[in-house]
């Protein structure tokens, strides 16, 4: 008896590739806006991040408002060069508040956007952070101006 292995590789393709399209169930994007909805958002505060404990972290960070709801935005120059348990969130002259985190990072590069809390209030930070909770230290600090 003679088999074809053609239509069972052809199943285990399409099951495949199938999987592969679906959206991943690790990505938050409930508190994401789209980069796009934010093109005329008013910049209310900016900074350019630095690397900390022996991480690079480059790129720039926004704090923007746009349809009565303010937003921490990291632009396309942003990147980390990886850490465990990365979260965004704020800080004051060289004090991370922990109360403060918005939410764990996406991506490690590029454009992303995070919704703040409705009451949040600029003026008890001056410095947005991208923090290692498991470690408890910083990964990158941008001054907010």
């Amino acid at each position: 008896m003679r088999l074809s292995i053609t239509p069972l590789l052809l199943a285990l393709t399409a099951t495949l590739i199938a999987a592969c399209s679906a959206p991943s169930p690790s990505i938050d994007t409930a508190a994401a806006a789209p980069a796009a909805n934010l093109q005329n958002a008013v910049v209310v505060a900016e900074g350019s991040f630095t690397g900390m404990n022996d991480h690079v972290v480059t790129g720039n960070v926004q704090i923007v408002e746009w349809n009565g709801k303010s937003f921490l935005r990291l632009e396309d120059s942003f990147s980390l060069d990886g850490a465990p348990d990365p979260k965004v969130g704020f800080g004051t002259s060289g004090e991370y508040n922990q109360a403060s985190t918005v939410s764990p990072l996406r991506q490690h590069s590029g454009a992303q956007d995070y919704e703040l809390p409705a009451n949040f209030t600029l003026e008890h930070f001056n410095q947005a952070y991208i923090w290692c909770d498991q470690f408890s230290v910083g990964l990158g600090v941008a001054n907010l101006r």
